[in-house]
């Protein structure tokens, strides 16, 4: 019975991937967090095609520490906007090169220096040395909110004003503070963001975006498709890749980075609520699979 059993056996047939994602492919341009996306877009049927576009690296002497650290030795009273996380942790540690760590916290801590934190990520730095920020500007954590918390709570007076950056200058924010008639509004300079050191994978995603061999293209940043744009001129593919980004179902994370997108010409197609990495991939499930059919199908229509 049991040989006669196995003879007559046959394999399933391949199935594709169970989840609402059912097999689409996820073009993910996420460095920093690129395997936790992808386990994210696998657990939801889909197929990741990891493309990182960038790399942090840390600044030597950022630029302006030495004023901010002149300005809190001297007891001037500083308004500080942290930006980012890992930015905030490089501050830190810039302040200590000129000191001391000890000091740098306890002039960061003085009560002439207000501490101000655009989200969660820049207060979850401060938490473990024992800082306190004066605002946790809440979502979805634009330079607009940020500007909005600093007037309802009137902040600047007299103020020294210092803006943690990453990678890039907030220009809408810099100006925002000057036009408020903030004292003087210096930006610091913590890290840089430059492209990776091995393109391959984001060269592959070009190709497959431009022949029209993925479906999904999820952005977590205006940086990521600042930097895909440059290797796609530099390989000679812009044209073709944003063909394909016109089929394909567009993901932004939140408003900053669909603003980034609409000004390239790319509208998203799908914007969770909360500008978060999770509820981007909710949101990616709920949504992918019918606003693919709606793109497709509009295209057959014309």
């Amino acid at each position: 019975m049991g040989s006669a059993a196995m003879s007559h056996s046959v394999s399933p047939p391949p199935s594709e991937p169970a989840g609402p994602l059912s097999g689409l492919r996820v073009v993910c341009f996420e460095s920093r967090r690129s395997a936790e996306s992808s386990r994210m877009i696998a657990r939801q049927g889909g197929v990741p095609i990891e493309a990182p576009t960038l790399r942090e690296v840390p600044l030597r002497g950022p630029s302006g520490i030495d004023e901010l650290e002149r300005e809190l030795q001297e007891g001037v009273p500083v308004l500080l906007v942290l930006l980012t996380g890992v930015g905030t942790e490089l501050l830190i540690e810039g302040l200590a090169q000129g000191s001391s760590r000890e000091r740098a916290l306890a002039f960061l801590g003085a009560p002439t220096t207000t501490l101000v934190c655009r989200g969660p990520k820049p207060h979850a730095a401060l938490k473990p040395v024992g800082l306190k920020p004066a605002v946790i500007v809440g979502e979805p954590n634009t330079w607009r909110d940020v500007l909005r918390e600093i007037d309802d709570r009137q902040l600047l007076a007299q103020n020294s004003v210092y803006v943690q950056e990453y990678g890039r200058t907030n220009a809408e924010l810099v100006k925002g503070l000057a036009e408020r008639g903030a004292r003087s509004v210096r930006q610091i300079k913590t890290y840089a963001w430059q492209l990776p050191d091995d393109l391959a994978p984001l060269h592959a995603a070009i190709e497959r975006i431009a022949e029209d061999d993925a479906e999904v293209a999820l952005f977590t940043s205006g940086i990521q498709l600042t930097h895909l744009l440059q290797v796609a001129e530099e390989r000679g593919r812009t044209q073709q890749l944003y063909r394909g980004l016109e089929r394909m179902v567009i993901a932004s994370v939140g408003p900053l980075t669909s603003e980034a997108l609409s000004a390239a010409g790319l509208r998203p197609d799908i914007e969770p609520d909360h500008p978060k990495l999770g509820h981007l991939m909710v949101a990616l499930a709920e949504l992918a699979p019918s606003k693919l059919a709606e793109k497709r199908g509009s295209e057959r229509r014309s």
